[in-house]
């Protein structure tokens, strides 16, 4: 059950991620011309779009998807990758919104979701479910 909610989790976040990052593609083709900081905006929409856009944050975004479809299937790597990218997110995500003017819910959000996978993922039935095939004789 642990690794059926965190992998949900996960195609969910990635389905969002790539839907912000082909909306920033579109905003970036479109020369700017949709900027909500230019229609009185706050300019916080125009930090996602850059973040996910700008920095080609697509692939990272579909390895997200990935990783929840591999988790099902109970593969090892995609446990050991998935706990990676959990502490990248709690220890990254955070600084970056530091030096760059964002809200804090920008910093506090993604790390309270990649503290609660990494939670998930680390239970013993979670364990079980992605543990490495034992190695023939």
């Amino acid at each position: 059950m642990p690794v059926r909610l965190a992998a949900t989790g996960l195609v969910a976040i990635g389905v969002v991620l790539i839907l912000l990052s082909l909306t920033a593609a579109g905003v970036m083709l479109s020369d700017i011309k949709i900027d909500p900081a230019r229609q009185d905006g706050t300019g916080y929409f125009d930090f996602v779009l850059f973040f996910n856009g700008v920095l080609c944050l697509l692939p990272l975004d579909a390895l997200v998807l990935v990783l929840g479809f591999r988790l099902l299937r109970g593969d090892h790597w995609a446990w050991w990758v998935t706990m990676l990218l959990c502490g990248f997110f709690v220890t990254v995500v955070p600084l970056l919104v530091l030096v760059l003017p964002a809200p804090l819910p920008f910093a506090v959000a993604p790390a309270l979701l990649a503290t609660a996978f990494a939670v998930l993922l680390c239970t013993p039935s979670a364990r079980a479910w992605t543990a490495s095939p034992p190695l023939p004789d």
